[in-house]
């Protein structure tokens, strides 16, 4: 590294370098951080705490496919269950998962809270 340490005015020690350096220090700062976030998933993944997908289901879900159907699917839940679990009639749930009906906002959350996942990952 090319530094030079300059006193300022006030008798401060500043350290100058060329740019180049500086920009590759600030690149293995950022690295660094990325590298600890990484850790810090992992290891909730280890524990359970974040969950993982395979790519097939996430392709599903941000496709043509509704949400709650998807979800449901991964979950390997019946229609029958899933309705159950959320107090909706399977009628109901049918017309949810083949969108001939929007949910209100409170069978989305009981239907978000069967499938353990938030209502943002059931909705557009």
């Amino acid at each position: 590294m090319n530094k030079q340490i300059v006193l300022s005015p006030q008798g401060e020690r500043m350290v100058m370098m060329p740019e180049v350096e500086y920009e590759e220090l600030l690149d293995a700062i950022d690295d660094a951080r990325d590298a600890i976030q990484a850790q810090a998933i992992m290891a909730r993944v280890a524990t359970g705490e974040e969950e993982t997908f395979p790519s097939a289901f996430v392709d599903r879900l941000f496709g043509e496919d509704n949400r709650v159907r998807v979800w449901r699917e991964y979950r390997e839940m019946s229609l029958t269950q899933l309705a159950s679990e959320a107090k909706l009639l399977d009628e109901e749930l049918a017309e949810i998962e083949t969108d001939q009906r929007s949910p209100t906002v409170e069978e989305l959350r009981a239907i978000a809270r069967a499938l353990r996942v938030s209502m943002d990952d059931l909705v557009r």
